[in-house]
């Protein structure tokens, strides 16, 4: 998944939610977030699992990049 966009992996039926989220992130409305969603297996089906996102910024305070990693529920 290193490398990959999020896009490439996460449920379209998330995808408006997601980037509503993103954008309050970037905006500075909090510096990370929890939260649990659907992601797609390598065989297409849906996978429940706790993810966690932060910002990166310069030293600027201009947005750098977004991290994000996942924890199946199997783990939590």
């Amino acid at each position: 998944m290193l490398g990959m966009a999020v896009r490439d992996f996460a449920h379209p039926q998330d995808w408006p939610k997601d980037i509503e989220i993103q954008d309050r992130l970037i905006a500075g409305e909090f510096p990370l977030y929890r939260r649990h969603k659907r992601l797609l297996a390598s065989d297409a089906r849906a996978v429940w699992m706790q993810i966690s996102v932060s910002l990166l910024r310069h030293p600027t305070g201009e947005p750098h990049r977004i991290v994000e990693s996942a924890l199946s529920h199997g783990e939590c």
